[in-house]
């Protein structure tokens, strides 16, 4: 046991050269010993083999430390709870974890290795995604996937023809033969809640424990998307029957740790698979919001690996996980780059020395004048959601950001809406359904130059009927709202004129 008074001088990094990453060597020890290890300075060109950890930072706190050279490390209680659960008693064992591997108080250091992040996953051996520590209800869910996962190795190929059948024929050995099946028990550490088994009951407690594992913070955390991509294989359809059953993109390296429970996150995609197929009768459980986010980032994941990520663009895959969460809300941006085709745009590149609103401002530019940015016919989406209303947490207006550039840190519902319009309905006007034709010129003093066209003008306006609506038609107030949100004007919705030049 080390004393904690003997390393209390305060870690000092040494800076990094370019395309180095630090590595944590963590040193054996049992299960109360102090955290102990050393920093190996590697190129990411040709790294050892090593570990990268995928969880959420939690209480941002420093509570806890960790001995690294002989220093003193300050970190979070999460990141302690995961090192705790990777490090061997008897070997060495090689970690990257961000918030030590990466010096956190030199924002160069920062924005350079952020550059770096999806090759440090991609390259990594193996993805530890750390969920926190266990709870009682843990067992039952951990049991629920060990148990789904021994129906799928049983099932041939001939017994199944897709997620609908697998999902149906585990319901039916559930039914059929409970008095076959010993007690739920987790096989990681031998607990569960329950006595005995009995058939749909005790699939019903093991699928709500999984929907409490998905509720989650980690299954919201942003930065994931990106660390899922790149650390995980693409599972190929010759290689076993999974990937015909839920078309699962991830591999069996990439693992899920909940205290002393683990089990490859492809487990937890297959039941939720099962889980979304099953007859909601069956259960008497209500489909869990929670699964959605992870049946999402599952999509996520399988589109940008199946080779489909060139249809995918940097606006739409911010819509898609607008509702995840990141510390900094310039990581909308940054932890999305490597997956969008953004990563060779120079004004996008990790900055955090720059504002926010510098950054949405180079983000709406690049959106504005660069040709397939997004996959609207006209790149008009981009002052329309500029024109929705912006507020912060607070509720205030954040009067730093120019009229032009939408606040993409709010992406709401409503900008939801606004984004859809302009999909499936592309911004026309007298001449047609003719896409929006501009170009975009910056000046100083965050101004925008507009050069449009102008097509004709409005002589009059006729005025509205007095007829009443018939009876089961929607209200002309539903209509006229619903077309005003991709026909009126973007510079009207802003209380604008039309100026040459708008601020």
């Amino acid at each position: 046991m080390v004393d904690m008074d003997e390393h209390s001088t305060p870690y000092t990094y040494t800076p990094l050269t370019k395309g180095e990453i630090r590595l944590l060597a963590l040193s054996p020890g049992d299960e109360h010993d102090q955290l102990q290890g050393s920093f190996k300075v590697v190129s990411l060109e040709r790294p050892p083999p090593y570990r990268a950890i995928s969880y959420a930072w939690g209480d941002a706190v420093l509570s806890r430390k960790v001995i690294v050279d002989e220093r003193q490390l300050n970190i979070t209680l999460s990141l302690e709870g995961a090192l705790r659960r990777l490090r061997s008693k008897n070997d060495e064992v090689i970690l990257w974890a961000d918030a030590v591997c990466i010096n956190q108080s030199d924002l160069n250091e920062k924005a350079s290795q952020v550059m770096m992040m999806f090759s440090i996953f991609a390259k990594s051996q193996s993805v530890a995604v750390w969920l926190g520590p266990m709870t009682p209800d843990d067992a039952d869910a951990f049991w629920i996937m060990q148990h789904f996962d021994s129906m799928l190795r049983e099932l041939s190929d001939d017994d199944i023809e897709g997620p609908q059948e697998t999902a149906l024929a585990f319901l039916d050995r559930a039914h059929t033969s409970p008095g076959n099946c010993r007690a739920p028990r987790c096989r990681c550490c031998g607990c569960g809640q329950q006595s005995s088994y009995n058939g749909l009951e005790s699939i019903r407690i093991g699928m709500e424990a999984v929907a409490q594992l998905m509720s989650r913070p980690y299954f919201s955390r942003l930065w994931i998307v990106q660390e899922l991509v790149a650390g995980t294989r693409l599972l190929r359809t010759n290689i076993g029957q999974r990937i015909k059953v839920f078309h699962v993109p991830m591999d069996m390296t990439t693992r899920l740790y909940c205290g002393s429970h683990h089990i490859a996150l492809a487990s937890l995609i297959d039941v939720i698979g099962c889980y979304k197929r099953l007859p909601a009768f069956t259960l008497r459980t209500p489909w869990n919001p929670a699964a959605d986010r992870v049946v999402q980032l599952n999509q996520l994941v399988l589109t940008f690996q199946s080779g489909d990520a060139h249809d995918v663009h940097l606006l739409e895959t911010m819509f898609a996980v607008k509702d995840m969460a990141c510390a900094d809300p310039r990581d909308r941006v940054y932890a999305l780059r490597a997956m969008t085709g953004i990563d060779k745009i120079a004004s996008l590149n990790p900055a955090y020395n720059i504002s926010t609103t510098v950054v949405w401002e180079h983000l709406a530019i690049y959106l504005l004048t660069t040709s397939g940015a997004t996959h609207f016919l006209s790149p008009a989406v981009v002052l329309a959601l500029a024109g929705v209303s912006r507020e912060n947490s607070l509720g205030g207006i954040r009067h730093s950001l120019p009229t032009w550039a939408p606040d993409f840190e709010c992406l709401s519902h409503h900008s939801d809406f606004k984004h859809l319009a302009y999909v499936f309905i592309p911004p026309g006007s007298a001449g047609g359904f003719e896409p929006f034709d501009a170009m975009y010129n910056t000046t100083s003093n965050g101004i925008l130059q507009v050069c449009g066209r102008i097509i004709d003008r409005i002589i009059s306006v006729l005025p509205g009927s007095s007829l009443a609506a018939p009876e089961g038609h929607m209200e002309m107030s539903s209509v006229e709202q619903w077309i005003a949100s991709f026909l009126i004007p973007w510079s009207e919705r802003a209380d604008w004129t039309m100026p040459t030049q708008m601020n």
